[in-house]
């Protein structure tokens, strides 16, 4: 049942079988708010979030289900060393130059953004450990040198805002077992 409405919010209540009742607004600016703490809110269908979102708690991903994080529709083409990257958007990165491509810096950090560096051209991506560019977005290779993400291979990595730097957190097994030291 419609509780209330205005030109800026409707506000939705419902009250269960046994006695207890949830309720949930929908703002102008189309946020939705639920009214009741502790409770479980299902969606049968498809959610889709436009602007930001904040989840305070858990989640689960069930069996039953997938998550996708979506790759950035602009190949990076840029060839030369790669100071302060803006990746813009996404989660999937494919590096493509026609020549060596050498990541020194990721730009626009924010705690726990995870990317996945995919290196789609014929030659190796080199990543710089901890030099070049802004200090705060400097790379920490975890094998005190640089790195080199073989062609067609990938490798994934995680901003640490304490440590205020990205970390490789994974690589794509090579022959060597791993990245390549350089």
């Amino acid at each position: 049942d419609v509780q209330s409405s205005s030109s800026s919010q409707y506000v939705f209540k419902t009250t269960s079988n046994n006695g207890a009742t949830t309720s949930f607004q929908v703002n102008a600016d189309g946020s939705i708010s639920q009214g009741v703490t502790g409770t479980t809110t299902t969606v049968n269908g498809s959610l889709t979030v436009v602007q930001n979102a904040t989840i305070q708690g858990n989640l689960t991903v069930n069996n039953t289900g997938n998550v996708a994080f979506q790759r950035n529709t602009t190949d990076i083409t840029t060839t030369g060393t790669l100071t302060d990257l803006n990746l813009g958007t996404g989660a999937l990165f494919r590096f493509t130059g026609a020549s060596t491509q050498t990541l020194s810096s990721i730009a626009n950090p924010s705690d726990g953004r995870i990317v996945t560096l995919v290196n789609a051209a014929g030659q190796a991506l080199v990543i710089q450990n901890y030099t070049g560019g802004t200090a705060a977005n400097r790379i920490i290779t975890g094998i005190g040198s640089n790195i080199s993400v073989p062609a067609g291979a990938s490798v994934q990595l995680t901003y640490d805002s304490s440590a205020i730097r990205w970390r490789i957190v994974g690589t794509v097994a090579t022959s060597g077992g791993g990245a390549n030291q350089q």
